[in-house]
């Protein structure tokens, strides 16, 4: 049981091959937001790195799967209040957070609901809302390149990859009455 004392959201989990938890969450303080990620180890939870994620005063929307090792990967939007914000996905070495490339997209405004998802040889694959579309963007050892098609006039949710690579999302898509829907589709 991990009981944070401080304003947090945008959780995200994952179980390691033990069946511990591995959990990120962002962590509002004074004038900032800050991702941090924790292990558990069977007696105690353990901060995965030395400090935050983040290195910009605005880290949201962390979205954690651990890789074919056990070690997390986490996607996340950074930024600075009033300036552009960026996707950005690091991976942890065992003792410190790497950069995974460059950011995976600039972006003209704070978003939600990045996801992460590996694909069967370990690429990782973002997908994340830009003004009306869903973008998708897979790292291909140096670049982060468009893996599909954007999808139009949705909010992302979520992200899973078939057994293929192939993507499918759940969305939130506004029809001409005004109301919700929530659909899967590749």
């Amino acid at each position: 049981n991990q009981n944070i004392d401080f304003d947090t959201f945008s959780a995200s989990l994952a179980l390691d091959a033990s069946g511990n938890p591995v959990v990120t969450w962002t962590e509002r303080g004074n004038n900032t937001f800050d991702i941090y990620v924790k292990r558990w180890t069977g007696t105690a939870w353990q901060l995965l790195g030395s400090d935050k994620l983040n290195n910009q005063p605005t880290g949201l929307s962390p979205s954690l799967v651990l890789d074919a090792s056990g070690q997390p990967v986490v996607a996340y939007v950074e930024g600075t209040p009033g300036f552009n914000h960026f996707v950005y996905v690091k991976k942890f070495d065992g003792t410190n957070w790497q950069f995974v490339g460059s950011s995976a997209a600039e972006l003209p405004s704070v978003t939600f609901n990045v996801s992460l998802a590996l694909d069967n040889a370990g690429r990782p694959i973002v997908h994340y809302p830009m003004s009306t579309n869903a973008h998708f963007k897979r790292f291909d050892g140096t670049n982060w390149q468009e893996f599909v098609k954007p999808i139009s006039s949705v909010s992302p949710q979520s992200l899973v990859l078939d057994s293929e690579g192939y993507p499918f999302i759940t969305v939130t898509r506004e029809n001409d009455i005004s109301t919700v829907t929530t659909s899967a589709f590749l």
